[in-house]
């Protein structure tokens, strides 16, 4: 989904241990990619990747989503993968989401409930059009699609903008 967007410049929410994201900045080698953790020792590994070869390529944004201070830079595309159901304000988060983005947003969650404890929400697809609609008119943008799609563990939802 993301190769077909071929952004200039990709925000990563949660980037955690970069399970997703070295893939995506393998992938799309001439896309500007920032990192966004709010702990900093994984941070400082993201850094220290960066600073072994992908300076110019890769930042680091140590803050947390739901911080209604983030809104400084914009990226044409944010993805959020695996990561909105771990935080307390999903709607803030989302609202600086769609603020921050440009082009496109690309989320995944859990497609149902599980036992992860440090899963705080389940956040089935019937919910996502109301908050969509509510972070967008926060944000002053329009959604001009939104699409869901299953796949056998995850709920993955395309904003296009």
């Amino acid at each position: 989904m993301l190769q077909s967007l071929q952004p200039d410049s990709v925000l990563d929410v949660g980037t955690g241990r970069g399970r997703l994201f070295w893939p995506m900045v393998n992938a799309l080698p001439n896309t500007y990619f920032a990192a966004m953790d709010l702990r900093p020792w994984r941070c400082e590994v993201i850094r220290a990747v960066r600073d072994g070869g992908l300076k110019g390529r890769v930042t680091v944004v140590e803050e947390d989503i739901s911080s209604v201070m983030l809104v400084r830079d914009y990226y044409q595309v944010v993805v959020a993968s695996e990561v909105l159901e771990h935080i307390p304000n999903v709607q803030q988060a989302l609202t600086n989401i769609v603020h921050t983005a440009e082009k496109a947003v690309i989320i995944t969650v859990p497609n149902k409930p599980d036992n992860n404890p440090d899963h705080i929400h389940f956040l089935p697809q019937h919910l996502w059009k109301g908050m969509f609609d509510l972070a967008s008119n926060v944000a002053g943008k329009k959604i001009k699609k939104l699409q869901f799609d299953h796949t056998l563990k995850e709920l993955v939802i395309y904003v296009g903008l």
